[in-house]
């Protein structure tokens, strides 16, 4: 392959002539990035992070959200779940995100109704499903591309594909009532994907069955659906616990018999990104213990001391999906600390891109682009304009930061929010430039009770949220 990324350029000279080096020249082949939306605050960390981010988005996207681009090129699904909403956080740019979700639903049936896990890919053995959860994060993304694009011809253009692999799907449940296969699956790039974790029955990808399940039933307006999540979910809410395990169990079950009585029970090897996917699809977030013993004894830097029964968890998936729950649930400081753990050792070592491993030294990964939405959404509070209701999520979350702003784009132009704190005053000021017929939600964190907050000239109390 040509190589698609470079770091380093090295001359090599074999002559005892004279020669002479002119400027050495490079083609860009990139992502065709005009900056009409951005990010800055007065951290200069976070603008770094922020940066590398984008590098590494707009490196991985051409006509497809690519993997990497120094290694395989091709669009891989789950990793496009992350590039699709920074596509359209960074770039303003859902028509790649469309491309790529028609290229999978086009697809005829390779194994069952489910999609390949790759495009462009092929396999000895056309049969070959590949990663089957991969088809998973392709519904997730489906239902997220909707809310962003509010684009329902299209949703209902393959609603005939998406049926077919969610009867399929659904045939893989088995006595236990989830579902229940020898295809191979993934979670996390690290312990979660062994045997002794994953199988025989994987609950954290049943988990992420149940909120396709939801979001697929919404979509389609599928009772039936619904139900068979609702089912699903009343199965794994009932697991019965290992014995002396603090947690409940590990990432798998097994089915038993006794006193004649069929009994599904966890199995005893627990993992971070196996727990981050049940928390990030939905399940375990009224359990204060379990998303207590989550947020300070797991990632890169604990609060405390980390459980040495529980596997680590890596970059891809199981820490992306940490970000995106600490994200969901309000735990903004504690995001962003994570963050700068992780990206700031990135920087310092690589050539400005976010890798796949997190003990990786170089490699450019586009999924690291979310985090650039993270900065965008959760520390500016600008949220992705939703298409679908027309509306943008206001959700600042100043810290120590002075001022920050940014901008996105939407169908109907652009939409720009600023805001400046003073820390000592308590006084938050905020401005948001809207197109017309779009509007704002607005919530503001506990942390800002007290303060007087404006937006747009405008003190709004009710704004904050208790």
């Amino acid at each position: 392959m040509e190589p698609k990324l470079v770091r380093y350029l090295r001359i090599q000279l074999h002559t005892k002539g004279n020669v002479r080096l002119s400027y050495p020249r490079l083609n860009d082949y990139s992502y065709p990035d005009d900056r009409a939306c951005y990010f800055s605050c007065d951290d200069g960390e976070f603008n770094q992070i922020y940066e590398g981010a984008r590098r590494t988005l707009r490196l991985s996207t051409l006509d497809i959200f690519m993997d990497c681009p120094q290694r395989e090129r091709g669009g891989w699904l789950c990793d496009s779940y992350f590039m699709s909403q920074a596509a359209w956080m960074m770039f303003g740019d859902l028509g790649v995100e469309k491309d790529f979700l028609e290229n999978f639903l086009l697809t005829e049936t390779r194994w069952k109704g489910f999609f390949p896990e790759v495009y462009p890919g092929s396999k000895k053995d056309p049969q070959d499903p590949g990663i089957i959860n991969w088809s998973f994060w392709l519904a997730a993304e489906l239902y997220g591309y909707f809310q962003r694009s509010g684009d329902r011809e299209f949703i209902i253009r393959y609603k005939g594909r998406i049926e077919k692999f969610i009867e399929d799907l659904l045939s893989l449940r088995g006595e236990s009532g989830l579902i229940e296969t020898t295809e191979t699956i993934f979670v996390d790039w690290s312990l979660s994907n062994r045997a002794f974790a994953a199988e025989p029955i994987n609950i954290p990808n049943n988990c992420l069955v149940v909120y396709i399940l939801k979001c697929m039933a919404k979509l389609y307006g599928r009772k039936d659906w619904q139900a068979a999540a609702e089912e699903m979910q009343a199965v794994i809410e009932t697991l019965d616990a290992v014995p002396g395990l603090e947690g409940g169990g590990g990432d798998a079950a097994k089915v038993t018999e006794e006193n004649g009585q069929l009994r599904l029970v966890r199995t005893d090897c627990p993992t971070e990104g196996g727990q981050a996917l049940e928390l990030w699809s939905g399940f375990h977030r009224n359990d204060r213990d379990y998303v207590k013993k989550f947020l300070y004894t797991m990632d890169p830097c604990p609060e405390y001391r980390s459980d040495p029964n529980i596997g680590k968890a890596n970059n891809f998936i199981g820490m992306m999906l940490r970000y995106d729950i600490l994200a969901d649930m309000g735990f903004i400081e504690r995001l962003a600390r994570e963050l700068k753990n992780v990206y700031l050792e990135e920087l310092r070592i690589g050539s400005g891109i976010f890798f796949e491993n997190v003990n990786a030294f170089s490699g450019a990964h586009g999924f690291n682009g979310m985090v650039g939405t993270y900065l965008t959404e959760r520390i500016l509070g600008l949220g992705q304009p939703n298409e679908s209701k027309k509306t943008v999520m206001i959700q600042p979350c100043p810290m120590n930061l002075r001022w920050a702003r940014g901008k996105a784009e939407c169908s109907d132009g652009s939409v720009y929010f600023k805001w400046s704190a003073d820390q000592e005053e308590h006084t938050l000021h905020m401005t948001l430039s809207l197109p017309e017929g779009w509007r704002p939600e607005v919530q503001l964190p506990f942390s800002l009770a007290g303060w007087e907050v404006t937006l747009n000239g405008k003190e709004r109390r009710e704004y904050v949220t208790y």
